[in-house]
């Protein structure tokens, strides 16, 4: 996804006019403006998709912790509370 993205944002650097002809497409004012538009979007999807990989990543540290408290506090002889 990523050298797809740089290729056109090289590509719409080069040809500025083709920028324009998909904002108007678009029902945008300009190509400049498109270019950001679509640059936020991606940007929050992509913050989107890391937050969540983290969240997912945090779950899992928290249950392999707790198993290894449970299993550690077993071995010693202890009861877990």
């Amino acid at each position: 996804v990523t050298p797809f993205l740089a290729a056109v944002g090289i590509a719409l650097v080069l040809q500025p006019d083709a920028a324009n002809r998909l904002a108007d497409a678009a029902g945008v004012g300009r190509g400049a403006d498109l270019i950001f538009y679509l640059w936020t979007v991606l940007s929050a999807l992509l913050i989107a998709n890391i937050h969540f990989r983290l969240r997912a990543q945090k779950e899992l540290l928290t249950t392999l912790t707790r198993e290894l408290a449970l299993l550690s506090a077993d071995r010693d002889g202890k009861k877990p509370l």
